[in-house]
């Protein structure tokens, strides 16, 4: 029965060390937007009818959060606290893909270390718990991207252009070209070749 006593006075409050992350504010950052018209043209299929999809231009904000080290003592607060600033010199880059079948298109989200603080009550009474937290303020930018059209604009499969004589305005030759195979239906990046057909106008009328 002792023992059992004993073990119900020592339980443990909480363990340490130990991590929380919390995000402060979410602000827009004008100086990053681009007008609000522009669009992005992609060429992967998505529905397989080979037309590129559409997308307008993201809308930029800046995150503020926060991650806090709490700890029993220095040495282990410490200890995880330079395991994290390394890597930031104030800035850390991230490569975020935002569409999941789209990899043609990634952002960069630069992560910046803004301060660090911590706070010690040390000079407490001698039964109040003591409370060790170190503060890393962080700020990162990102992109918010709306919804796309996936039935935007059909590849182009053929182009044609006719020069013409500049003074008597007939037609001197035409130019065809067109991918090779003709009947591709692949990635608007894929590796194919081209055909190109010149027709002679002037023969013809001569």
């Amino acid at each position: 029965m002792m023992d059992q006593g004993e073990a119900l006075h020592d339980q443990i409050a909480i363990k340490l060390p130990r991590m929380s992350f919390e995000i402060v504010a979410i602000t827009y950052d004008s100086n990053r937007q681009y007008p609000k018209t522009n669009s992005i043209r992609c060429g992967t299929y998505i529905d397989g009818t080979g037309n590129r999809i559409k997308m307008y231009a993201p809308v930029p904000y800046n995150i503020q959060f926060q991650i806090n080290v709490y700890s029993k003592n220095q040495d282990d607060a410490l200890q995880v606290v330079e395991q994290i600033l390394p890597f930031f010199s104030p800035q850390y880059n991230l490569s975020v893909k935002p569409f999941d079948n789209i990899t043609g298109i990634v952002d960069d989200a630069p992560i910046t270390l803004q301060a660090i603080t911590f706070l010690d009550d040390y000079e407490g009474a001698v039964e109040q718990r003591r409370t060790i937290i170190y503060t890393l303020d962080f700020e990162m930018k990102i992109n918010f991207r709306g919804p796309f059209d996936e039935n935007g604009q059909s590849v182009i499969r053929e182009v044609e252009g006719v020069i013409y004589n500049g003074v008597t305005g007939d037609k001197i030759e035409t130019v065809i070209v067109t991918p090779d195979p003709i009947d591709t239906f692949g990635h608007a990046d894929s590796d194919f070749g081209f055909n190109t057909d010149i027709i002679l106008n002037y023969l013809d009328s001569a």
